[in-house]
Order: structure tokens, then sequence, then C-alpha cells
């Protein structure tokens, strides 16, 4: 769960899921963490700027024809090691 502090202009991603339905994200935060991209996004249907929302952590796994490929982190202790980076930053909390 994301906690905003009043987000407000955000870059939005449009992804495929495995239908080929797009999907687009608010992108709220992005870090670097051994040689890796991550980004915290949340369903670009919510309001990002309420006080609490839902969000997914993405990792970037390869670049294909100029885009971007993302997969949700689901290794525990991969999330927890880049969770800490994500909390150091004071414009929102994220609460597990």
């Amino acid at each position: 769960m994301l906690e905003s502090d009043g987000l407000d202009d955000h870059d939005v991603i449009t992804m495929l899921n495995e239908n080929g339905d797009e999907k687009n994200f608010v992108v709220v935060d992005a870090v670097r963490k051994d040689l890796n991209n991550y980004l915290l996004v949340v369903d670009a249907d919510e309001d990002v700027d309420e006080e609490e929302v839902n969000a997914v952590m993405l990792k970037e796994i390869r670049e294909e024809e100029e885009e971007l490929v993302y997969e949700i982190v689901e290794d525990e202790e991969e999330f927890e090691r880049v969770i800490e980076l994500f909390q150091e930053n004071e414009d929102f909390d994220i609460k597990l």
C-alpha cells in the first residue's frame, strides 16, 4: 500500500497483459539496484493523489525493439531489498 503526500505530475506507461490487452499505469517512483531498474506503479484507473493506493513493483527485464519489458517482482528477498530503496523517498510511505 502506498500513502501519497500530494503526488501530482507523473509519467504514464502502457503495458500489455498476456492476452494482449493494454493497461495504463502511473509511475510514482523509479530506482536502480545492482544494475537493475525498478518501477513503483499504480493502476492509472486509481487516483494517485488519494491518501492510500495499491502499488506494484516492476523490474525491467529486457529491451525489445525500443520497448522496455517489465515483470512484477515476486521474489520475496529481492522485493525486500528494493522496497528499502523506495522507502528512502520522502514523498510517500510504503506500507506492506
